[in-house]
């Protein structure tokens, strides 16, 4: 019960090996105790024990750590703020995702990873609605991380909405022959991979509306696109 499980958390910061730590959070989580201990842990000075505690909070699921966890996203250790992240996506609490979108620009990579995925989670918009796209697609024209990027596009995809496909297109699409890239298709978004990702999030986003660029890629002077667009356009065709 609790008196276990509070014994094991207290033991836990100074177990740092991957092993040892996935043992007491195995224990933790199986005590099947509230998260009202781990929500106190927070508040610790240690940010060990902080990082820690909200690991366990979103493999928990605990919802009603929300608000605790929103407070310390801000956290000057970046391995509580990845932690914290990963928490608030896990909850998939409206409110906790809409500030999860504002840590976009968060200096550490995968923090950004967990907010862009938090951008295509259906309702965590204003209202219950769409997120902002701008705000996404702004954070992608100065996004230099892969595995960021593909996120953003998985994202985008997710979202659907227009401004989401055009800009998918733009990025899907090959620049025009001696074009100069502008602020809106900076060079780093002419590589491949960036251009299949965008294909495939267009297909996700509009099913059989993506034929055109589809069909359109088929012959591309780049073999790994045409490639792509091979063998997406079955997919299309079902749609």
């Amino acid at each position: 019960g609790e008196p276990g499980a509070r014994l094991l958390v207290e033991r836990l910061p100074g177990d740092e090996g991957a092993f040892v730590r996935r043992a007491y959070f195995d224990a933790i989580q199986g005590a099947d105790v509230g998260g009202s201990l781990l929500v106190e842990q927070l508040r610790d000075e240690r940010w060990i024990v902080v990082r820690n505690a909200a690991t366990l909070l979103g493999n928990m699921k605990v919802t009603g750590a929300e608000a605790a966890l929103m407070a310390v996203l801000g956290h000057p250790e970046e391995r509580v703020r990845i932690a914290v992240a990963r928490a608030l996506l896990a909850l998939g609490t409206p409110k906790g995702l809409r500030v999860l979108h504002a840590a976009i620009l968060d200096a550490s990579a995968e923090v950004r990873r967990s907010a862009a995925a938090a951008f295509g989670v259906p309702g965590s918009g204003p209202g219950g609605g769409r997120p902002e796209t701008h705000r996404l697609t702004a954070a992608l024209e100065r996004e230099r991380d892969e595995d960021v990027v593909l996120e953003m596009l998985a994202s985008l995809g997710l979202l659907g909405s227009s401004a989401a496909v055009q800009r998918l297109v733009r990025i899907a699409l090959p620049a025009p022959a001696g074009a100069i890239p502008s602020s809106e298709r900076p060079a780093a978004l002419q590589d491949s991979w960036m251009r299949v990702a965008a294909l495939e999030a267009l297909v996700r986003a509009r099913g059989h509306y993506a034929r055109n660029a589809v069909d359109s890629l088929l012959q591309d002077a780049d073999p790994e696109v045409a490639a792509a667009a091979r063998r997406l356009a079955p997919s299309v065709e079902l749609r």
